[in-house]
């Protein structure tokens, strides 16, 4: 562009030297001042001009190279299409996900209904049925009773009768008769976990995650149905009541060798991780300890416990390891009975202690939003 306008200016010097030779000095001397100005604003529009068209040619290149990146960031980025939440209302009603069990539980039972993060139903025909989300592909529980080898006593991790919400405790711990007045069952129809009946008799395992784990809730993921990119939010409602407060002293929270565990049997009286797996036989080292933290803890002078339903949020980064197909939360310890436990969980006068709310975990919903 400045050689454009040089090319100007010369033909405009050159008019002047023509006018020079004709001997008309005093006449070119006098024209050659305003001839100089007149080349300087020539020259100043010349680049003013060029310089506009230039900023406009590299502005449109610009803005089309911008467009292209935006289209092609978006083509790169574009989720899967299908739901983009999956709610599992934990009861085994009709308005819930789960159909009612077989008097003997069971290890493997499998939700048939899921719905929007409003509540509203998504599908009800199970991981076969129409508009079931392609992306998961089943969500199960494992039920106790004489079918789960790993959880047979049949009131540790069932759902609720229409009874139970009467259950009572005794929170002051006298162990009194009469002292059972606190309410500590759960409401009728949902999932609950009463850990003094998991503990009082024999044969509830511990979990590790793994396929054998009685009391438990796994996701099925199809990962050819989702994008690369995406990753999942958690969602859980629950409640979960224990018989101690946290340790004062925290290194009951540790174990000898100084590894921070806060599943330590003096740290918390039950524990459930959370695990990510590439299979339903694969165990692997836990993702994210779920309980503790707790809802709450018996109180013997206000005479509450844990009955507050709490929600909790997690990210799972599953797009960092494209091999993960399942999620797994699994009851992984509990507290074994003492008389303590027993004067304040087990109501005599009743058949099976049934008291999620003295010690356990009512759980409520479980939600996965793609993200």
């Amino acid at each position: 562009m400045n050689d454009f306008c040089m090319g100007i200016l010369m033909k405009s010097d050159t008019g002047i030297r023509i006018v020079s030779r004709m001997g008309r000095k005093q006449v070119v001397s006098s024209r050659q001042s305003s001839a100089g100005s007149k080349q300087a604003r020539l020259f100043s529009l010349c680049l003013l001009i060029s310089n506009f068209i230039l900023v406009s040619c590299v502005g449109n290149q610009a803005t089309f190279q911008a467009s292209k990146l935006e289209d092609k960031t978006k083509a790169q980025f574009q989720p899967a299409p299908g739901a983009r939440a999956a709610k599992f209302i934990f009861t085994d009603s009709a308005s819930g996900s789960f159909s009612p069990p077989a008097p003997g539980g069971n290890l493997i039972h499998p939700a048939i209904r899921v719905f929007n993060a409003d509540g509203s139903l998504l599908s009800s025909g199970g991981p076969t049925g129409s508009g079931w989300p392609l992306w998961i592909t089943k969500v199960e529980i494992g039920v106790s009773g004489s079918a789960n080898p790993s959880a047979p006593n049949g009131d540790c991790a069932r759902f609720a009768t229409a009874t139970e919400s009467a259950t009572k405790c005794d929170f002051s711990g006298s162990g009194l008769p009469q002292n059972f007045n606190q309410l500590c069952g759960a409401p009728s129809s949902i999932f609950r976990i009463s850990e003094y009946d998991c503990v009082s008799s024999a044969g509830t395992l511990d979990g590790n995650g793994g396929p054998t784990d009685g009391v438990y809730v796994r996701i099925g993921l199809n990962r050819a149905a989702l994008a690369d990119f995406e990753n999942f939010s958690l969602t859980i409602e629950y409640s979960a009541s224990s018989l101690r407060p946290a340790p004062a002293d925290p290194t009951q929270c540790f174990t000898a060798s100084g590894i921070f565990n806060p599943a330590n049997p003096n740290c918390s009286d039950f524990a459930w991780q959370l695990y990510l797996k590439q299979a339903t036989n694969s165990v692997v080292q836990p993702f994210l300890l779920l309980f503790p933290p707790f809802t709450g803890s018996v109180n013997p002078t206000t005479l509450t416990s844990g009955t507050s339903v709490h929600s909790r949020q997690i990210t799972l980064p599953v797009a960092a390891d494209s091999s993960i197909t399942e999620i797994q939360l699994s009851r992984t310890r509990g507290m074994p009975v003492s008389a303590q436990y027993t004067a304040t969980c087990d109501d005599p006068s009743s058949p099976g202690a049934n008291s999620p709310l003295c010690v356990g975990l009512i759980l409520r919903s479980l939600t996965l939003f793609r993200m």
